[in-house]
C-alpha cells in the first residue's frame, strides 16, 4: 500500500491497458444500514484468458477495503467517439465476488473502470438463514 491508501492490482496482463483506474468496494448488510468486517473481495480481469490475474483482500471494520489501482485503456479512447467503433472498448472490465461465512455470496460482473476514476461497488450481503443453503434452499 502506497501512501495515499492505494493498492495495486498485481499485474496488467493487457498490453493496450496503459493507464490506472481504481475500485472501491463497500460492503453492508441489513440494507445497507451495518458494515460487514473482514468479508472477502477478489476483483478479476473479467478476460477469460486473464482470469487468473485477481487480487483479494478482507473488508476492515467499516465493511470497506482500500481503493485499488488497476489497468485501463487510454483516457483517449473514452474522448474518442470513433474508439468503440474499432473494438477499443474506453473502459476496463473486472468482475468482483464478495463472500462471507453466514452470508449468501454477491458478485459483480463486468464493472466497468474508466481511466482516472474511482468505480465504487456497494455490496448488501443476505445473512443465510440457520437451516438454509447457500442457493436459498432449505435443509430438511
Amino acid at each position: 500500500m502506497d501512501v495515499d491508501g492505494i493498492v495495486s492490482f498485481p499485474e496488467n496482463p493487457v498490453k493496450s491497458f496503459t493507464e490506472t483506474g481504481y475500485i472501491k468496494v463497500d460492503v453492508t448488510t441489513a440494507g445497507g444500514a451495518l458494515p460487514v468486517e473482514g468479508a472477502l473481495v477478489t476483483i478479476s480481469l473479467a478476460i477469460p484468458e486473464c482470469s487468473s490475474v485477481n487480487a483479494t483482500f478482507m473488508t476492515d471494520e467499516n465493511g470497506k477495503i482500500p481503493r485499488i489501482e488497476v489497468p485501463t485503456p487510454p483516457r483517449t479512447c473514452s474522448l474518442t467517439p470513433s474508439a468503440a467503433p474499432t473494438g477499443i472498448n474506453p473502459y476496463s472490465i473486472y468482475n468482483i465476488e464478495v463472500t462471507k461465512d453466514g452470508y449468501s455470496p454477491a458478485w459483480a460482473h463486468g464493472a466497468q473502470v474508466f481511466s482516472g476514476i474511482t468505480s465504487i461497488l456497494k455490496v448488501d450481503l443476505v445473512p443465510i438463514i440457520e437451516g438454509e443453503n447457500v442457493d436459498g434452499s432449505t435443509e430438511i
